[in-house]
């Protein structure tokens, strides 16, 4: 069974900073998974823009406090503390 506290040790993934990246560059804006997507060019060969990848990635940095959403299904934004 893996430790509970190890996951807010372990580093930030490649996906995971490059949101936290788009989001620095358009805060105090928030954005919407669409959007972060747009950005990032993350694209599935057979349906088109894959938000799976960008929703979980957000709620992974929402879990460790980087991100907040400003509206239950609204959009992302950056916390700074």
């Amino acid at each position: 069974m893996a430790d509970p506290g190890r996951e807010a040790e372990q580093s930030l993934g490649l996906l995971e900073e490059a949101v936290l990246t788009v989001l620095r560059q358009t805060y105090p804006d928030a954005l919407k998974a669409t959007q972060i997507n747009d950005a990032l060019g993350i694209a599935h060969p057979r349906r088109g823009y894959d938000n799976y990848l960008i929703d979980s990635a957000v709620k992974r940095l929402e879990k460790r406090g980087f991100v907040e959403q400003t509206s239950e299904r609204g959009p992302w934004r950056l916390t700074v503390t």
